[in-house]
């Protein structure tokens, strides 16, 4: 095998265990396979969001980024662990915008990154809601 087949093997080797691709069709300077980079290689971060405190029978609305990524009917917090309902969402950009509201009601939204805040609890407290973004799980109540 001539030096330049194995160093485009090597390429090709490299980029498969990375994620990469190598396109055909493609020719080098020296008549050699070309690598490109895929849009595949992106890494999918997840945003777990999670409803506590202060739900009652309401119709929530949850976007990332302006696309609508949950909306529930009658969403009700269980009072003896805090907890009304979970959303988990996939995202490759980072950071995303979160809004959550409640039909007719309390709304909030922040630029989230995460990569470091992939959970975020969301809470009701006199008519305000706020969102709490964390490096790790919180715990149940």
């Amino acid at each position: 095998m001539s030096r330049t087949l194995r160093c485009a093997a090597g390429v090709m080797a490299i980029l498969a265990a990375s994620g990469g691709a190598c396109t055909g069709g493609h020719e080098g300077a020296a008549g050699t396979a070309t690598a490109v980079a895929s849009d595949t290689a992106r890494t999918s971060m997840k945003l777990r969001i999670r409803l506590r405190d202060g739900f009652r029978d309401q119709t929530v609305i949850i976007t990332l980024d302006g696309k609508e990524i949950y909306r529930k009917s009658g969403v009700t917090t269980d009072l003896s662990i805090s907890y009304a309902d979970a959303v988990e969402a996939s995202t490759d950009a980072a950071p995303v915008t979160l809004a959550v509201r409640v039909e007719n009601g309390a709304v909030a939204s922040a630029d989230i990154d995460p990569r470091q805040t992939p959970f975020v609890d969301v809470w009701i407290a006199d008519g305000r809601m706020a969102l709490r973004g964390s490096a790790t799980e919180p715990p149940m109540l």
